[in-house]
Order: structure tokens, then C-alpha cells, then sequence
């Protein structure tokens, strides 16, 4: 009986080492305050040696912050505030746009509401449009209307639209951000500009709004927006050149796209229909 006893504690003992293994390591404080005086340090050279070591590398994952840092809030606070400092000077991409984009992911993966005003402004990659699109905070949505009706650079009114779609898309908006997602939407599908009218079609199909299908229709049929392209990527004679209508081209993949699902939802009400008994059989 001793022995059990002697041997139950051991197997104890091992679960505890076992578990205490696996918890992330506290960071050395000494390296912390290299490390917030390295990214205090305007020198690109210096401060992204502070980015490389803080960053965690998860293949198949977005980028983040190792976690015996990301919640060191001496950490938290001079990463911010070199994104600001950067953002601020002129040229920011040029040189070392690289390690600003890395820069705006570790901060975007903090989910600070301090840092959101700056990344709004300066949405540097796919991380922090996602982000973005996850987060809820009224300030999002607003700023994203606002450069769908206002911008003057296409680039930045599309990319407003594929955050608010993919907001629409996982559930981060409430009925009225819905409705105000679902107008803006259909405006911008008559941009001016031929990229931004991509997104908004793409947009559409994102958050599956059939009563656009009349306009997206128009464009499948009228949209004038074109360039060419050598023809062997369509799979014909290289050196050819073939012209082709983008807009026309995704607005048709999205008719199919919402006919399919108007079909499946039909097909589930009908299902619905037939499982309920009738009058007679109860």
C-alpha cells in the first residue's frame, strides 16, 4: 500500500512538470529593457532587431507577439508607439516597407483599443485589415464609410470595402451596421474606378445580398472596364493578345454564386415544408 501511495505522488509530480513545461517562460527582464530601448530607437537597423525578436512565426498563421512579451506592458507601449512614429514620416514604405508591415502586425496582434486610431490610418497588410474586421469598435465602421464616400485614392476606397464585407461576414456587425454595410456596397458598384468595382462585387457575394443581383446583372453585361493580357494565360497561342473585362468576369461568378445559394435556400425551406406534419396526421 505504501508503494501505491509512493507512486501515486510520483505520477503527480510528473502531470505538475509536465504542465509547468508547457506555460509559456516569463521574459528576462533585462532583455525586456533592451528590448523597449531598442524600439525607442529611430534607427530602422536598431529597432527592427527589437521586431525580429519579439515576433512569434507560426507557418499558416498570422504574425504575432511571443507570448512571454505580449503582455509586458513596457513592451505593449513602445511598439505602439514606434508604429505611430513611423507612420508619421513621409516615405514610410520606401526602404523598409518590409518591417513597417511586420511592425503594423505585431501591433495589430496586441488588440489594443489605443493602437486602432494609427492602424485606421495606416492599414499596412492583410493582418491588420482582418483585424480590423474582427474588432469590435464602433470607430472601424465609421472610418471605412467614410473612405468608401470620401477617398480620393481607389486603392483605399476597396480596401474599406473588403473589411467591411468580411465585417458583415463574421459577425461582427449589428443589424443597422448590416444596413449601412449592404447601401455602401451597392453605391460603390458604380465607382468610378474599375478595381474598386471589382471589390464591391466581390463584396457583395461576400455577405450574400441577392436583392443586388439586378445591378450586378448591368455590370455582367455593360461594365466597360478592360485591358489586355497575352492570351496564353487563358490557356491560348502566347503572344497573342486577348482583351478582357474584369468586372464583367467577376460579376458573373457572383450571379452564379448567389443563384446557387438561392437555390440551396430554397431547397432547405422546401425540406423544412415537408418534415412538417399537416393537419390531418396530427
Amino acid at each position: 500500500m505504501q508503494n501505491k501511495g509512493i507512486l501515486k505522488i510520483f505520477a503527480l509530480l510528473c502531470i505538475i512538470g509536465v504542465m509547468g513545461s508547457t506555460a509559456p517562460m516569463a521574459a528576462d527582464k533585462q532583455e525586456v529593457l533592451q528590448i523597449v530601448q531598442q524600439l525607442s530607437d529611430s534607427d530602422r537597423k536598431i529597432w527592427t532587431r527589437a521586431v525580429d525578436k519579439l515576433t512569434l512565426w507560426i507557418p499558416g498563421k498570422k504574425r504575432g507577439v511571443k507570448e512571454e512579451f505580449a503582455k509586458d506592458e513596457r513592451i505593449r507601449s513602445a511598439l505602439i508607439s514606434r508604429f505611430k512614429e513611423e507612420s508619421e514620416k513621409e516615405g514610410v514604405g520606401e526602404g523598409h516597407a518590409e518591417a513597417y508591415s511586420l511592425l503594423a502586425s505585431l501591433v495589430a496582434s496586441l488588440k489594443n483599443p489605443k493602437a486602432i486610431p494609427t492602424l485606421l490610418d495606416n492599414i499596412a497588410n492583410s493582418e491588420v485589415e482582418e483585424y480590423l474586421a474582427e474588432t469590435k469598435d464602433k470607430r472601424i465602421l465609421e472610418k471605412m464609410l467614410r473612405d468608401v464616400k470620401k477617398q480620393k485614392y481607389p486603392g483605399k476606397r476597396a480596401r474599406a470595402i473588403k473589411i467591411m464585407a468580411r465585417m458583415y461576414n463574421v459577425g461582427n456587425a449589428n443589424k443597422l451596421a448590416q444596413k449601412k454595410i449592404k447601401a455602401v456596397l451597392r453605391r460603390a458598384l458604380n465607382d468610378s474606378n474599375g478595381g474598386v468595382r471589382i471589390w464591391a462585387v466581390r463584396g457583395i457575394a461576400q455577405i450574400g445580398d441577392s436583392s443586388a443581383a439586378l445591378i450586378i446583372k448591368k455590370l455582367q453585361q455593360h461594365d466597360e472596364y478592360s485591358y489586355e493580357i497575352d492570351a496564353s494565360a487563358r490557356g491560348r497561342k502566347k503572344g497573342e493578345k486577348i482583351t478582357v473585362y474584369p468586372v464583367r468576369e467577376a460579376a458573373q461568378k457572383v450571379l452564379s454564386d448567389l443563384k446557387k445559394r438561392q437555390t440551396k435556400k430554397e431547397d432547405k425551406e422546401d425540406q423544412q415544408r415537408l418534415q412538417k406534419p399537416t393537419t390531418g396526421q396530427q
